[in-house]
């Protein structure tokens, strides 16, 4: 058996063990499940299932999805499947299909319908069973139509007075919301929902039933539905627009800004709206190149990124940019790596992209050599987006320099070039020169006679200067050694 426990929201579940000829649960024998107090009121049985008594009605609402929840149990002593005795609540979901339903027959505000005694037709009328179907054809205009049938109540076999239901056809509005479009130079720029966009008031009606009907062609340019060129009373619909279908191309490159238009209307089976203008706001591109290069400045042996406040090519329309090196740096390199993937490194490279320094993956490596300066030169390439085929190329001949200042580090250690054994005399005294100790400092910003002595320990002896012995040494130069004044 199954129990309900949360009933449909959008409809309910009918029960009727004996349906009639005509298709029509059979009086006093169909009731709805889920409703009453008693426990049968809100079960039916797998027999039922099996012999398709149980049946959803829908309630005629706009919703998509309904679903009803609901316990399995037995009302005998048969042992129940294993899976089934964990008492779960179950869910069965049920999906719905909207149409696109004829006007629905209601009385006008005010009027009042009443019936003392019900019958079989009233329990149809219930049941929504009865409806009206407009069967006129004709365009509609700001005007509602009426309509109207006639008929007379009968209780217990008694005509009451004959009632009129007047009906009061509502057309379907169209409500159209567009703004300007932006075509820069000779790009194509397609339209979309932001662009221009209708939909129905009244009555749901998908974008492909949606029409846009050209009136009018633009001047400057031409309209494309896929590839297919838009003429005088051509047609697109709405579902086209939003799936980036129909563009708008010029005819030639403008060398001032400038306007152009096509009118359109909107229709569908039922409906037309009156013309409207469609307008498109025209940028004439600039052929300017404007190249921002401030150098670069590095430690020695480091690396650096190159970033676009130092490097970068402003163009109109954001253009693809290409930098060519026609020489490459000396004292390093230009390396481009990959952030998303630290393993991917291209070494030396002669071309990269505005997009590359825009990203971050330019950078230049110096190869810790002692050299203060470094460059290369490059030209640029600027590609524009063009219609059938994959770039345009503007070239610059010009050639640029990018300038590399190099900071020197102290990073040598000092080599010992002159390592002996210093001979004197018991209680005498000598002078030492460079053939006794000298050192060499490979840092091509330091000289060698910048190189400082200090002294540790002397314990048989002293260091002094030469023109003042009891001037006792604790640190000198080499420069000292130079001048032999130790």
């Amino acid at each position: 058996m199954c129990r309900i426990v949360e009933p449909p929201v959008h409809g309910q579940l009918h029960l009727h063990p004996s349906p009639d000829p005509d298709g029509f649960p059979g009086e006093m024998q169909e009731r709805i499940i889920g409703i009453g107090t008693e426990e049968k009121d809100r079960t039916f049985s797998m027999l039922d299932l099996w012999q398709g008594r149980v049946m959803y009605v829908h309630s005629g609402s706009e919703d998509h999805n309904d679903f009803f929840t609901f316990l399995i149990f037995s009302n005998n002593k048969n042992e129940m499947p294993t899976s089934l005795k964990d008492n779960h609540l179950h869910r069965f979901n049920i999906s719905i299909t909207l149409v696109n339903d004829a006007p629905v027959l209601s009385l006008p505000q005010g009027n009042l319908f009443t019936l003392l005694e019900k019958s079989k037709r009233q329990r149809l009328l219930e049941k929504e069973r009865i409806r009206y179907i407009s069967t006129y054809h004709g365009i509609q205009n700001h005007i509602n139509i009426t309509d109207q049938f006639k008929c007379k109540i009968v209780i217990n076999s008694i005509a009451k007075e004959e009632v009129v239901f007047p009906i009061e056809i509502r057309w379907v509005q169209l409500k159209i919301t567009r703004s300007k479009m932006e075509v820069i130079g000779l790009e194509s720029a397609v339209l979309t929902p932001e662009d221009l966009h209708v939909i129905s008031k009244g009555v749901k009606i998908s974008e492909g039933d949606l029409f846009f009907r050209v009136l009018t062609v633009p001047k400057k340019g031409r309209l494309f539905l896929n590839q297919k060129v838009l003429q005088r009373n051509s047609t697109f619909s709405q579902e086209n627009i939003t799936e980036g279908l129909v563009k708008y191309d010029l005819f030639n490159r403008l060398h001032d800004d400038t306007r152009d238009s096509f009118s359109f209307q909107v229709f569908s089976a039922h409906a037309a709206s009156t013309p409207y203008d469609f307008r498109i706001n025209i940028k004439a591109e600039s052929s300017a190149v404007t190249i921002v290069n401030k150098g670069l400045s590095i430690l020695e042996g480091a690396s650096k990124v190159i970033t676009k406040d130092i490097l970068f090519t402003h163009t109109a329309s954001n253009r693809e940019v290409h930098y060519n090196v026609t020489v490459s740096p000396r004292h390093g390199q230009l390396r481009k790596i990959n952030l998303s993937n630290s393993t991917s490194i291209n070494d030396n490279i002669t071309t990269f992209t505005n997009e590359d320094i825009t990203e971050q993956r330019i950078m230049y490596v110096h190869d810790d050599s002692e050299t203060k300066q470094d460059y290369f030169t490059f030209q640029i390439a600027v590609y524009k987006p063009h219609k059938h085929t994959s770039k345009k190329e503007d070239g610059e001949t010009a050639e640029h320099t990018f300038n590399i200042s190099v900071q020197l580090v102290n990073d040598q250690r000092p080599v010992r070039v002159v390592d002996k054994v210093f001979h004197v005399a018991r209680d005498g005294q000598r002078l030492v020169t460079l053939k006794d100790l000298r050192y060499r400092d490979d840092d091509s910003d330091f000289e060698d006679s910048w190189l400082v002595y200090t002294r540790r320990g002397i314990p048989m002896g002293e260091l002094v200067l030469d023109s003042n012995p009891s001037h006792r040494l604790y640190e000198f130069t080499q420069r000292d050694l130079e001048q032999v004044s130790i």
